[in-house]
């Protein structure tokens, strides 16, 4: 079975995509590293043959036949029409590679994917969320409504996680270093000293406008460290959920009990994380905004 972005989050479609670009590259280093990448691609070609091999070969030998024989029929009637017809064939061939290759890029078979997950570059969550994929489409102790319903579920954790995280980065970047902390009360300290020493009045009006917004950044920075650790708790919620569904998925495969996976509670528990992630989020934009 073939899944495009339909079925499968399209960030893990972005790293296959990214390690087909940089095969070249990585195939090239040395070491280790270049010892598992051509493992990696031999276990990917081995899934890929084994997924397209005989269409390949079938399309192959039915250009190559018609083309051939064009040429051979344009050569006994020196008739230069059929030689047309031939290269338009192959011509043909090449055109359907191409799109054939470009429609490939969209989807990946459990096979393909089982072969390139330990070189993908994912996240943690992403990884998690990869190896569950794998498990949920390989337990037969679900039917297909429900294995749909919790492929639904967990494209939007996932959604939820990486957009958490890109703005608890982005957050954390701005205003979470403590360097940053401190710099902000050196600056606070040294205007409310110049603020108590300035004698002239347009200067002090001056330096207590400055302390004004100093203040302000630093109240800025304290609102923003428990979000920052809110983001945190609810990284690791999501985290947790997605360890245990695939807990659960994988003791299927060996006991299969399909009663044991309470779908309505998943349910649930994704509908209170993606209420709280997007407080969050929402209140993440308001810090920004004030930046």
């Amino acid at each position: 079975m073939r899944f495009t972005h339909q079925e499968l989050h399209p960030s893990i479609f972005e790293a296959l995509n990214e390690w087909q670009s940089q095969l070249g590259v990585l195939m090239t280093t040395a070491g280790e590293d270049r010892a598992s990448q051509i493992a990696a691609h031999n276990r990917h070609q081995k899934a890929w043959w084994k997924e397209y091999g005989n269409a390949v070969m079938a399309w192959g030998i039915g250009y190559f036949s018609v083309g051939s024989g064009l040429f051979v029929i344009a050569d006994n009637l020196n008739n230069g029409g059929f030689a047309a017809l031939g290269l338009g064939v192959f011509i043909g061939a090449i055109i359907h590679g191409c799109v054939g290759y470009s429609k490939n890029r969209g989807q990946v078979t459990l096979d393909e994917l089982e072969a390139l997950l330990p070189s993908l570059n994912l996240s943690p969550l992403q990884r998690v969320y990869a190896e569950i994929f794998v498990a949920l489409q390989g337990s037969v102790a679900l039917e297909a409504g429900h294995r749909r319903e919790i492929l639904d579920q967990l494209n939007q954790l996932l959604d939820d996680g990486l957009r958490l995280a890109k703005q608890r980065k982005l957050l954390a970047d701005q205003f979470g270093s403590q360097e940053m902390r401190d710099g902000l009360e050196t600056e606070v300290r040294a205007l409310e000293l110049r603020v108590s020493s300035t004698q002239d009045s347009l200067a002090r009006e001056a330096f207590e406008k400055s302390l004004v917004m100093a203040r302000a950044r630093l109240a800025r920075y304290g609102d923003s460290a428990p979000l920052v650790e809110r983001a945190d708790g609810q990284l690791e919620l999501i985290n947790q959920t997605m360890a245990s569904l695939r807990e659960i998925l994988i003791s299927f495969a060996q006991a299969p009990k399909a009663e044991e996976l309470d779908i309505a509670a998943l349910r649930d528990r994704v509908g209170q994380i993606q209420s709280q992630s997007q407080a969050i989020e929402s209140a993440f934009d308001e810090i920004r905004t004030l930046a």
